[in-house]
């Protein structure tokens, strides 16, 4: 399975070497089914640092199951969402 995962805000740092613009795009594989969680912890981060997790261009808890070709992704602790009362948290 492959996930396609963008990091945006200060999450980006954590990838010096990795020039970028907007967002950072990683591409990970899996093996079985995971949550959001389960993902940002393989990259390296701190569940603690995810301030706002969308997957699929819908925002999302960090327990949410993730699939094959999802798109995730990921704002920092830096990062504020604005109307965030708009956007229903889906837990699955």
């Amino acid at each position: 399975m492959r996930i396609e995962v963008h990091l945006f805000g200060k999450l980006k740092e954590l990838f010096p070497k990795v020039k970028s613009g907007g967002s950072l795009q990683l591409i990970i594989k899996i093996k079985n089914q995971n949550t959001i969680q389960d993902i940002v912890e393989k990259i390296g981060i701190s569940p603690k640092e995810i301030r706002h997790a969308f997957l699929n261009y819908q925002y999302s808890s960090l327990d949410r199951k993730v699939k094959d070709g999802d798109r995730l992704a990921l704002f920092g602790r830096d990062m504020a969402l604005i109307y965030r009362q708009y956007f229903p948290k889906i837990k699955d």
